[in-house]
């Protein structure tokens, strides 16, 4: 019987993970090819490990399979960015009304430390950051609901969000983030569900707006017009 090798899952993780975190940041772009033996040996893995995780980043919509030829990161398509706001806004703004009622002081006390943005620089890390800063947020207010399935749901929209963004050319950023993000934070305090629901309702479609503007304008790489 051969040996399994019990470090086997863990390094399909750390390979699915190092994957996908450069196709969310940017670093690999729509259309660019995922080559097996290219990627095994850039992440010092076998190929099995590379092979399974683009497997599952196929089926989470991050990479697509080309018969015969391999994978290659899947294309941004204005349908998909409208979708993932609409599946946001389904999720977030009840969310948020749910934490109002539900959240723990601590869960509060982890919104209120992840509301503000940090200084940042100009550069591409930087942005990247911020991006990530915004999703501790959006999780905390999640995890504030006390429903795990709301929260997985969550995270995989805002990873989504974060992708569109690392792909645009100017960096989008909305300046009332730090202020909106605040005003959701006192409504769940004052466990005020409306107010909640209300306020995350307008920092939703405002952040909407500004990447779909982005869209419109043909500022995000690797867009396709469907």
């Amino acid at each position: 019987m051969p040996v399994r090798d019990k470090h086997a899952p863990l390094q399909v993780e750390r390979v699915y993970e190092a994957i996908k975190t450069r196709v969310i940041y940017g670093h690999y772009r729509p259309g660019h090819p995922m080559s097996e033996s290219v990627l095994a040996r850039v992440l010092h893995a076998s190929r099995t490990p590379v092979r399974e995780a683009l497997s599952r980043l196929g089926e989470e919509g991050y990479v697509q399979r080309i018969p015969r030829r391999g994978y290659r990161v899947a294309p941004l398509t204005r349908s998909t960015i409208a979708q993932v706001f609409q599946v946001r806004r389904l999720l977030e703004i009840e969310g948020a009304a749910l934490a109002a009622q539900y959240a723990t002081d601590e869960m509060i006390q982890a919104m209120q430390e992840s509301s503000a943005y940090p200084e940042f620089g100009d550069g591409e890390e930087s942005y990247h950051e911020r991006l990530r800063a915004n999703e501790r947020f959006h999780l905390a207010v999640a995890q504030g609901s006390g429903n795990q399935f709301l929260v997985d749901l969550v995270r995989q929209c805002l990873l989504h969000h974060s992708r569109v963004l690392s792909l645009a050319m100017e960096r989008p950023i909305l300046p009332d983030t730090p202020t909106q993000h605040q005003l959701i934070v006192d409504a769940i305090r004052r466990r005020d569900p409306q107010a909640a629901r209300t306020i995350m309702c307008q920092h939703l479609e405002d952040a909407d707006r500004l990447v779909m503007q982005a869209a419109d304008s043909k500022r995000i790489r690797g867009m396709m017009d469907s």
